[in-house]
């Protein structure tokens, strides 16, 4: 028989099916692995990382240091987790004061390696180093992957963004669950058809959000105003909607039902609205005599136990916040501007949180005084390029842009609602660092082309010179 005409058998058809098969799939990983980009990235991310845990060997910061801040409950409440004891309060008693997801992730650390909070502190160095790769892949998607490789870049040298990795707080996790949110409804929004288990996802992921920042329900609602607005119908958006609703529900709803059993009220994720509120809808918000409006309350109400004096006086301070609120309006459109210049008058938060503790001081004066300079001069830039770059990457149309806007201006309107202060910002960062990086790309395009097309000419001269030269040679020795 011919060798043209030779059967194959079955197992030789499989076998080279795999051969071939496993050769696409190396020369899929070597293009991945080995391309520019990636390689430029991973080392962005060895920057990030090797940064982060220089931080937290420079400056020594615990929680049980003597300090009395959001750092303290959070170790503290995490602690009470992993030993059995329930989410309670400093003082031993349940409470819903502070959104329960934070501490539910500490405490699995707590309890899978012992307490340390060294560990709370790893967990933040690989949450920056993550939010540098989703930088990178949002600005892929979005922009392109030079801005993308450059925001991941300046993100892993932003100043506060390191600093904040020495405190137990959430200003380092909640941004990676943010990005992946966002990229997630990106995606997605991409689909003419996208199937109810990946929008029950989206809407459990940002039911995660929300445990760990209150604020975090409002990036569900931009999600759902973009799609409205450029890519999905009336029916077909009710009933994305409804699935990513009960996705965010089914997250939530058993915190909610701990709250109604536990606090005997109806607290969806944090009994905290209350004070918050009160704090920025008084006469002064940001009087530095008066930090704690809801002081007067708690005495008020100090024959109450707990948990139902804290149910009590954050009522009380929500209803005294909205009748200033309504019976003062021209003094509440004058605090706007002051709300949004707090929210963005500098970002040192972090610092100020690392020294703030009693005596001896995890920073000197002089070290804190540089540290201060270097972040904030370094977030007035960055600041200060982003603003520059919005004309040339805003976009009401394009779906992607449009979300990304809505994320920005409905983060800001949530906090003006309340009491914005520096840190509440953390969490736009990785945005500002995107479109900073994209002005400062599309700036360098623009400074290089002239270069290019001269180089590109002064190729064209030459190549025309030598082809004549050669030319003349050949009449030359023809003659």
């Amino acid at each position: 028989m011919p060798a043209s005409q030779q059967q194959t058998s079955p197992l030789e058809a499989t076998e080279g099916a795999e051969e071939s098969n496993t050769t696409r799939a190396a020369a899929w990983l070597r293009r991945r692995a080995f391309n520019p980009y990636s390689i430029a990235l991973l080392l962005v991310l060895v920057l990030a990382v090797g940064l982060r845990v220089w931080w937290i060997s420079y400056v020594d910061v615990d929680p049980q240091d003597g300090r009395l801040d959001d750092t303290l409950f959070y170790d503290r409440a995490a602690d009470a987790l992993a030993e059995g004891r329930g989410y309670v309060h400093l003082h031993g008693y349940p409470t819903a004061q502070w959104p329960p997801g934070y501490p539910f992730i500490l405490a699995g650390i707590y309890k899978a390696f012992g307490y340390n909070v060294l560990g709370a502190k790893i967990l933040n160095v690989v949450a920056g180093a993550a939010t540098c790769l989703l930088i990178y892949a949002l600005g892929a998607r979005v922009l392109n992957r030079k801005a993308g490789l450059l925001g991941a870049l300046i993100f892993a040298l932003f100043p506060s963004a390191v600093q904040f990795t020495a405190l137990i707080a959430t200003e380092s996790i909640f941004p990676v669950i943010m990005l992946l949110l966002i990229l997630l409804a990106i995606g997605f929004g991409r689909q003419q058809d996208v199937s109810p288990l990946k929008l029950l996802a989206l809407g459990a992921l940002a039911g995660l959000a929300s445990l760990v920042r209150s604020e975090a329900p409002v990036l569900l609602a931009m999600i759902f105003i973009a799609w409205i607005a450029t890519r999905f119908s009336w029916r077909r958006f009710f009933g994305h909607g409804a699935l990513m609703a009960i996705g965010a529900v089914a997250v939530i709803a058993p915190w909610t039902v701990r709250n109604a059993l536990v606090m005997d009220a109806f607290i969806p994720v944090s009994s905290a609205a209350g004070h918050t509120f009160l704090t920025g809808h008084r006469e002064d918000p940001y009087d530095p005599l008066a930090i704690f409006p809801e002081a007067e309350l708690q005495e008020k109400y100090n024959y109450l136990p707990f948990p139902e004096r804290e149910v009590k006086v954050e009522r009380e301070a929500m209803k005294e916040g909205l009748e200033y609120m309504w019976g003062h309006p021209t003094e509440e459109l004058q605090h706007l501007g002051e709300k949004f210049r707090q929210f963005y008058t500098d970002d040192s938060d972090a610092l100020r949180w690392v020294n703030g503790k009693p005596e001896p001081l995890p920073l000197s004066a002089d070290e804190y005084n540089t540290w201060r300079t270097i972040t904030d001069r370094y977030y007035y830039a960055i600041m200060a390029l982003f603003v520059i770059s919005i004309p040339f990457w805003i976009s009401f149309r394009d779906y992607n842009r449009l979300l990304l806007v809505l994320v920005i201006v409905g983060w800001n309107a949530a906090h003006l609602v309340f009491f914005p202060g520096p840190r509440y910002h953390a969490p736009l960062a990785p945005l500002f660092s995107l479109f900073a990086a994209y002005l400062l790309v599309l700036t360098l395009q623009g400074l290089f082309r002239p270069l290019r097309l001269m180089g590109r000419k002064l190729a064209l001269a030459l190549q025309r010179l030598f082809g004549r030269l050669r030319l003349t040679r050949r009449t030359e020795a023809a003659g």
